[in-house]
């Protein structure tokens, strides 16, 4: 699925501590193969997968007047996470990600 790889995927690294806040790995080629997928998740496939009822945040909502905007918001941010990986495996570059 790459909508999850995209900031949960890859390989656990551990830190000294054991704590369960770690980054996670992903080398040249699943970058490569990670960009090439998210280029294929259309905006019509991105749009019937979004619910904007559903905080992600676990607090009160981001407060757009509507759907529409939400979306659009969404959208915007995900090119730009496509265009990222798009760059690292340009590049032939790793990916480190970390999730609070």
């Amino acid at each position: 699925e790459p909508l999850y790889r995209a900031v949960c995927g890859g390989t656990l690294f551990t830190d000294s501590e054991g704590r369960g806040d770690a980054p996670l790995f992903l080398d040249p080629n699943q970058v490569a193969g990670l960009a090439e997928e998210l280029l294929n998740v259309s905006d019509i496939e991105l749009k019937a997968r979004f619910d904007a009822t559903v905080d992600i945040f676990g607090g009160p909502g981001i407060g757009f007047p509507t759907d529409d905007e939400a979306f659009e918001y969404l959208s915007e941010h995900f090119r730009e996470v496509v265009h990222f990986y798009c760059a690292a495996s340009q590049l032939g570059e790793a990916v480190l990600q970390r999730t609070v």
